[in-house]
């Protein structure tokens, strides 16, 4: 992979990451090997476990839903009381490459300004965002 690829998908991350008013913890863009393709944190030890555990999340959620026959997977949430755990998967020249990201637990809004007055409104979920992210980082990979 380039070197303006991963500048390009470290700001995939970055958006996503503003997007979400910096509730993101972590955030990892992996192949279908788990490899890591761009990270918004820097700290090898901590990247490569998160990678690890996209890894087991995707394919344990691939093999779930194809036991019970639900079709393939593309969004993994995993929340538990101290924050969220999200995985989006993307295909990109049919191999799998993963999106995940652990976020602290707060409040996601958008904000709306409208004139001097700036209004909260929610218009995106936190899993539209990502599968947001997912597409961006597919047409980047397959340029």
């Amino acid at each position: 992979m380039s070197l303006a690829k991963g500048k390009r998908l470290e700001n995939v991350i970055r958006s996503l990451q503003s997007q979400l008013n910096n509730l993101i913890d972590l955030c990892i863009i992996t192949n279908e090997r788990g490899l890591i393709m761009a990270t918004l944190k820097s700290n090898p030890r901590e990247d490569e476990r998160a990678a690890a555990m996209i890894s087991l999340a995707s394919d344990t959620a691939y093999r779930v839903a194809s036991n019970i026959e639900i079709g393939s997977t593309n969004t993994i949430k995993i929340v538990a009381d101290e924050g969220t755990f999200f995985v989006s998967e993307f295909l990109v020249n049919d191999r799998r490459f993963r999106i995940g990201a652990i976020m602290k637990k707060g409040t996601f809004r958008e904000i709306i300004r409208k004139g001097r007055r700036f209004f909260w409104r929610k218009t995106m979920t936190e899993e539209d965002l990502f599968r947001e992210a997912a597409e961006k980082a597919r047409m980047i990979l397959e340029d």
